[in-house]
């Protein structure tokens, strides 16, 4: 992914919402390209001429931890005011935002589960042919369904024609907003290495990949048609069949969800196993509240009521464009020595 920082109104401004469109904040491109454009135009501004703006990578998990701070953002290092003890309006803070792939949403506007990533159009292509403009007149677009959505929620027609449609029922959070795409396709699996199969038996279960990029999941299916014996070719189609494309933010939650739960299953079979040890150990003072670890009845009853959901399996494929920009621009660098001047003893002594 790429940052950049931005103190002008943007052109994904609508899309983040009105009131944040003159907030300082910095962006996340997961598209090198979407984050050119978007330095290109900033450039152009005067108060821009002869600044040093570069597209700089960083990790996914940095950009979403940074992002996942609402409100007044994050502290950027400025001290705060002496008489206030506030952090200054100006500089004090930074909004962190995730700027989905505008090229990717337009693969996901033809794919099951569109609605995961906040398009509701009436048809696919019409989804995708909004996708295929600016950015500006994207962000336009996804404003309008955003007053849409909040003037039907303000009539009580609207509420029920919300819990009429299935689509508005389970994703009508995402209307007005956009979500970054993963791909899934279900006859797709990822084989994990020999040698790691071998050290853990654990592992030896095919991985389940999700795709940053559709175009790379096309790929893997040729790449697996194609290896595959000719009897079995001919019953594979040319293009992957039933690709799902689903939220990045709301798999990362399940993931969560699924790893709390795994280590809650542990705790309560560790709590039967030892329970007359813990409830003896849990009247001493010191030792009661390091073994009384329990949680509500009700996330026990969460804990214990499901198995395993698959989502251990899940591995993310980061895009193939991505990180060939990433790799070229750490090759290239920007020309430029970074090297202070030298200081006015140093000259001297020349």
């Amino acid at each position: 992914s790429a940052g950049a920082a931005d103190q002008q109104r943007s052109d994904f401004g609508d899309v983040m919402g009105p009131e944040a469109q003159m907030r300082q904040v910095v962006l996340y491109f997961l598209d090198p390209h979407d984050a050119a454009a978007h330095r290109d135009e900033m450039m152009q501004l005067e108060q821009m001429k002869g600044a040093d703006m570069r597209i700089m990578a960083t990790s996914l998990g940095r950009a979403v931890r940074q992002a996942s701070n609402l409100g007044a953002g994050l502290p950027t290092g400025q001290p705060v005011e002496a008489l206030t003890g506030k952090f200054p309006p100006e500089g004090g803070t930074l909004r962190y935002k995730i700027v989905p792939p505008k090229r990717e949403l337009f693969y996901a506007a033809r794919c099951l589960g569109r609605e995961r990533v906040g398009l509701f159009g009436r048809t696919a292509g019409a989804d995708a042919a909004v996708m295929a403009n600016s950015r500006r007149t994207v962000g336009e677009y996804i404003g309008g369904l955003r007053a849409e959505r909040e003037d039907r929620i303000r009539t009580r027609r609207g509420r029920e024609e919300d819990a009429a449609d299935p689509r508005r029922r389970a994703h009508g959070h995402m209307e007005g907003s956009l979500g970054v795409p993963v791909f899934h396709c279900p006859g797709l699996k990822r084989r994990r290495g020999a040698l790691k199969r071998s050290l853990n038996p654990a592992v030896r279960d095919d991985e389940t990949p999700l795709f940053f990029s559709y175009e790379d999941l096309k790929e893997a299916w040729m790449a697996m048609r194609n290896g595959a014996k000719a009897a079995d070719r001919k019953r594979m189609p040319v293009s992957p069949p039933g690709v799902e494309v689903f939220n990045l933010m709301d798999v990362v939650t399940s993931i969560d969800k699924e790893q709390w739960r795994s280590e809650r299953r542990a705790q309560l079979r560790l709590s039967r196993r030892f329970g007359p040890v813990t409830k003896a150990l849990s009247s001493v003072p010191v030792l009661g509240s390091a073994v009384a670890r329990g949680g509500s009845g009700r996330d026990d009853a969460e804990a214990e009521g499901k198995g395993p959901s698959g989502l251990e399996k899940v591995t993310f494929v980061p895009s193939s464009r991505n990180v060939a920009y990433k790799d070229r621009i750490t090759e290239k660098g920007n020309g430029k020595a970074r090297i202070r001047p030298m200081k006015v003893w140093g000259r001297e002594m020349m």
